[in-house]
């Protein structure tokens, strides 16, 4: 296993990793749905009212352990192959190509002083031939994201912002995308789910049994699904800083420089900001905007279309 430890400073997030062998057991974990519906709850919106949309004070959405997929796209959407040392011999036999990983993120909002700080453990299932072991090895990397590190954080949104690092959870359902941004422009992508509730990557699923699966080459986003004009509220991820309410009409230009993604996905990532767009259904949208210079904030964008294209 390779641990790694992530720190930010000057608005970005270094890894610094040291190798170990381990092999970590994966074991099958059983919630019922009540007792798992209480881990978080939701935060309702009504797609035809943007006043629905209730933010709880206090309420806390990043934390617990998440279960997902990791992959990895270049600047133009296409999905890169997991590097050849993680491919078994077998699946180059067959002909079998890799596109990304099943992960488990433990993740904890810590607040000491005034001050909160993000810790998530990510672990990587690595590729395997089947899931006969009783045993798979893993691959996990620790980032521990504080305030003075320009971390941006609302945990009753469940959002954060720390460059290259930037996270968004679903209005309503119990999901998230965390965005990694990448040299050369590419762009790691994890969704994933509430299972459990913290245990610092202890606790790991059974191979295969993970809620998100393989999404890298599932149909991308259609610019005609962003397009038309759309009603929105914006959320400052400075609880202290004001909403803003507005609309505006987007054309199909604008979508020039987006990575079109899977899963209603789209990223705009430029040398001063990033945009972390997610379609959740034909008329409603959910955008993280952050800028990579922290003194200029980040926001949550709840976005509803009022009127489709033309």
């Amino acid at each position: 296993m390779t641990d790694g430890v992530a720190f930010c400073s000057s608005g970005w997030c270094s890894i610094k990793t040291r190798s170990t062998s381990h092999v970590a057991h994966f074991v099958t974990r059983y919630h019922p749905f009540a007792s798992r519906a209480t881990l978080a709850t939701p935060v309702r919106m009504l797609a035809s009212a943007l006043d629905e949309f209730q933010v709880h004070s206090g309420l806390d959405r990043l934390s617990g352990d998440f279960l997902g997929y990791e992959v990895v796209f270049s600047p133009t959407g296409c999905p890169r192959e997991v590097p050849d040392r993680f491919v078994p011999d077998q699946f180059r036999d067959w002909g079998v190509r890799v596109y990304g990983f099943e992960v488990l993120t433990s993740t904890k909002v810590e607040e000491t002083d005034g001050s909160v700080a993000l810790y998530m453990k990510r672990v990587r299932a690595l590729p395997a031939v089947g899931c006969e072991a009783d045993a798979v090895s893993t691959e996990s990397v620790l980032y521990h994201l504080k305030a003075k590190d320009d971390l941006l954080v609302r945990p009753d949104l469940g959002a954060f912002a720390c460059p290259p690092l930037f996270g968004i959870t679903h209005p309503t359902e119990q999901k998230r995308v965390i965005l990694m941004t990448q040299a050369q422009g590419d762009l790691q992508i994890v969704v994933e789910q509430l299972d459990a509730p913290f245990s610092d990557g202890e606790v790991l699923p059974a191979c295969g049994s993970g809620p998100i699966a393989s999404f890298a080459e599932k149909p991308t986003v259609s610019p005609d699904d962003l397009l038309g004009q759309w009603s929105f509220r914006s959320i400052p991820l400075d609880p202290a800083a004001e909403q803003e309410y507005g609309t505006h009409t987007r054309e199909a230009s604008d979508f020039d420089r987006h990575c079109l993604l899977p899963l209603g996905l789209s990223v705009l990532h430029t040398s001063n900001s990033v945009e972390l767009g997610w379609l959740l259904n034909e008329s409603s949208r959910v955008v993280l905007v952050a800028n990579k210079d922290r003194k200029y904030g980040a926001s949550v964008r709840i976005e509803t279309r009022q009127v489709p294209p033309s």
